[in-house]
């Protein structure tokens, strides 16, 4: 830009009067302060890092920041390298959890072989100058600090961006433990980068790079001195599936836990596939080759292969259960889209292991976290002792269905599932194709439909838009199938009346219709919308087809979705066409003749008073014809009403203050659990509600055993309240040495902890765990 040799005042009042002066000064403005330009007159300015104090700045909170800034200016780029931000809070939970147990944590070697910004990174240094600081009895100087960070501290990345941020966490979180930060000029800082740091993406590292994902930390750049070399294994790998085109990584994925599988002499080991295609769980698999004999692993992964049913998915969490001793899982699939984990809207569990194969009774504390809207929007969690269920592995392997029954339910749930199942009842499925039925999803129709439609000309269709009745086809509103080609042809057995049709996604309101009956009309045709099953060809065809319509309405359906499906309730509102297929089924000739006229009369009563079903008599009938007591009843009921994903209206109330009426039943249920085992030798049990008017969010239970409870205190232990709080808790129990027939409970002001089957959760507790205490006394 040539300026005039003087009067430069002028010369710039001249150009501010101009028609552009404005936007050539704000230019000059941007280059002076070395902004970036945007485009269209915007300029982004730079950081002024002379107002920042970085002794005030949690060394976490750049993670955070690199995060939030992938997120924002490179969304495409963040998603190929899964660089989602691991909150602090989470990883100094995995971080204290797996220093438990180590014989010398102030020795201790630490690899998180996907380290990002180094959240993990950093609060492992900080627990490892804790631990030297305990054995040493004094506090690490420069020196110490010096020579943990270089000698017990690795990370590994594919993104050096990521790794820089690492670097600068490590060396400000040095600064802040140093006791004598001076002078400046002894401050020196070598390179952590080949030594501390790895970057295993043999890339430069462009945008365009960042984009084509690479093995990374799995692949065989990452030398076998690594292997065995370190007691704690820690990190939050890659969640993310890799778009199509990948395969070269898919075989990787599949090599490397094969590899582990085989040399762990897993059972079909040689036949091991990754579910999927993504790096989470190959990751475990490496973790058992990093980390020395008896260390330990502690990942946060993606929930889902805790519930996966697929033949794939079991296969690849049996193998996981009989290859690592895992000792607690952490399920965080009812967090999801909360604070506690912000912007994950995956279902996420923090696995923690000891790296040495399982025996035969190993198991692991399975603990799912309820949703606490209050506390979550601070971004914390309840965890205690009630919601931690101790899991065999040997369970879960022989009932897939058994982490998802926990987390979506209790013990109990998964006690009325294994009655169902072992009744070895067909599935759905199975019966459809030993009795020659056929099922099916309707014809797909695309712009780019190349099939042959023609056979369905002439025949009236079932769309997705239909709702003229919630659980019946009416002809009259159907119009004629008019398409020359399609997407995807199905076999036309599947369009046989009579016909169910099960809706996609689910209905937590049943009187919406979740399946509708067709019978009685000329030829149907129905799009991909529905599944079918029709019942063309059985001997019973219309009484088939009204019982599998009122099994697809009932309580027990919904319940059995909720506690098995490996979709609804975790990812999603909807169920899987398979979960569906794999409910077990009574066949029809098995049912007696007074069940097959009431479950013709119900079948006949939805269709002819859709506005009124007879949703108690259907939920009766099938109770009785899957053998199920009133007690299994209630724990349906109780699951239905409180265990539902946040989709539904009901889990508001699951959360809310329990009524007076909800506090009675369950003091009912309690004593009515309890009492008998104490009326035989003569005791007279009591319980009743304590209140003294400070309480809240805790309602207190008295329960007397001895006749003592008027000498008990009036006032709650001091701090209790406070103590409850901090450990996050969601029970408390009261005892007095000098009244040991007496116990006070305190119980989260929930209405899911206040039901019926709570109450009987909670007898159990009480009877083990305080029965004999509870017996003596006067």
């Amino acid at each position: 830009m040539p300026l005039p040799d003087k009067d430069l005042n002028a010369y710039f009042d001249s150009l501010l009067q101009g028609k552009n002066g404005k936007h050539i000064f704000k230019a000059l403005q941007a280059i002076l302060h070395f902004d970036d330009p945007l485009g269209d007159g915007v300029y982004q300015g730079r950081f002024d890092w002379g107002d920042l104090h970085l002794a005030h700045v949690p060394v976490g909170l750049l993670s955070q920041v690199y995060e939030r800034y992938m997120e924002m200016f490179y969304p495409k780029e963040r998603k190929a390298t899964s660089a989602y931000y691991t909150p602090r809070h989470i990883a100094e939970i995995m971080v204290d959890e797996a220093f438990c147990g180590i014989d010398q944590p102030h020795q201790a070697k630490v690899l998180d072989p996907a380290a990002g910004a180094g959240v993990f990174l950093v609060a492992a240094f900080h627990k490892l100058v804790e631990a030297r600081w305990r054995h040493d009895g004094k506090r690490p100087d420069r020196a110490g600090l010096r020579e943990i960070l270089n000698r017990q501290i690795r990370g590994f990345d594919v993104n050096c961006h990521a790794l820089k941020l690492a670097a600068l966490s490590l060396y400000l979180t040095r600064l802040e433990l140093d006791p004598e930060p001076s002078p400046m000029e002894a401050l020196s800082f070598e390179s952590l980068q080949g030594k501390v740091l790895f970057n295993w993406s043999n890339v430069d590292h462009s945008e365009q790079d960042l984009l084509n994902p690479v093995a990374g930390s799995l692949g065989d750049q990452v030398g076998s001195e690594h292997n065995g070399a370190y007691d704690i294994v820690i990190g939050n790998p890659p969640w993310s599936a890799h778009d199509k085109g990948h395969k070269d990584l898919k075989k990787v994925y599949t090599e490397v836990s094969r590899r582990v599988a085989i040399a762990r002499q897993i059972p079909n080991a040689e036949k091991y596939t990754n579910p999927g295609d993504v790096p989470d769980l190959p990751f475990l698999w490496r973790a058992m080759e990093w980390a020395k004999p008896g260390g330990r692993i502690a990942l946060a992964l993606h929930g889902r292969w805790l519930f996966k049913q697929s033949k794939q998915g079991i296969q690849s969490r049996n193998s996981i259960l009989e290859a690592l001793h895992i000792t607690g899982i952490l399920n965080g699939a009812a967090l999801r889209n909360t604070e506690v984990w912000p912007r994950v809207t995956a279902p996420f569990c923090l696995v923690f292991a000891e790296n040495c194969l399982p025996n035969s009774n190993a198991g692991f504390f399975f603990v799912s976290p309820q949703l606490d809207p209050t506390l979550n929007k601070e971004g914390r969690l309840r965890i205690d002792a009630q919601a931690a269920e101790p899991v065999s592995n040997r369970g879960v392997i022989d009932k897939p269905w058994l982490l998802k029954s926990l987390f979506r339910g209790n013990r109990l749930s998964s006690g009325i599932i294994e009655k169902i199942v072992n009744q070895k009842l067909p599935s759905i499925k199975d019966y459809w194709k030993e009795n020659g039925l056929a099922m099916g999803v309707g014809y797909r129709s695309t712009t780019s439909g190349k099939l042959d439609a023609t056979f369905l000309n002439g025949r009236v269709v079932v769309t997705a838009e239909y709702n003229e009745h919630p659980f019946f086809v009416m002809p009259d509103t159907l119009n004629l199938f008019e398409i020359d080609k399609v997407h995807r042809r199905t076999d036309i057995g599947i369009y046989r009346q009579p016909v169910i049709l099960i809706r996609h996604g689910f209905r937590y309101d049943r009187n919406r219709g979740r399946s509708l009956l067709v019978k009685d009309l000329e030829e149907i045709a129905y799009t991909e919308s529905y599944f079918g099953f029709s019942c063309f060809g059985s001997p019973n065809a219309e009484l088939l087809a009204k019982y599998i319509l009122i099994l697809f309405h009932s309580k027990l359906f919904s319940f059995y979705q909720l506690a098995t499906s490996s979709i609804f309730g975790i990812e999603r509102d909807a169920s899987l066409t398979e979960d569906y297929k794999r409910i077990p089924f009574l066949p029809v000739d098995r049912l007696r003749p007074d069940q097959l006229v009431r479950m013709e009369n119900l079948a006949d009563l939805m269709i002819t008073n859709p506005s009124s079903p007879p949703w108690e008599e259907i939920d009766e009938l099938i109770a009785e014809i899957y053998g199920l007591n009133p007690w299994d009843c209630q724990v349906i009921d109780d699951s239905l009403t409180m265990d539902l994903p946040d989709g539904a209206e009901e889990s508001k109330q699951a959360a809310s203050s329990c009524t007076l009426q909800q506090k009675d039943i369950f003091k009912y249920t309690l004593h009515a659990s309890m009492e008998p085992f104490f009326s035989v030798t003569g005791r007279e049990l009591s319980i009743s509600l304590f209140n003294n008017g400070k309480t809240k969010p805790w309602v207190f239970i008295d329960i007397d055993a001895s006749g003592q409870l008027q000498r008990v205190s009036k006032n709650l232990s001091p701090n209790i309240l406070a103590k409850a709080d901090d450990l996050m808790v969601s029970r408390i129990i009261q005892t007095w040495e000098n009244h040991p027939g007496c116990l006070r409970v305190g119980i989260l002001d929930q209405a899911r902890y206040w039901t019926a089957t709570q109450a009987r959760l909670l007898a159990a507790d009480l009877l083990r765990n305080y029965g004999h205490q509870l017996e003596q006394g006067s």
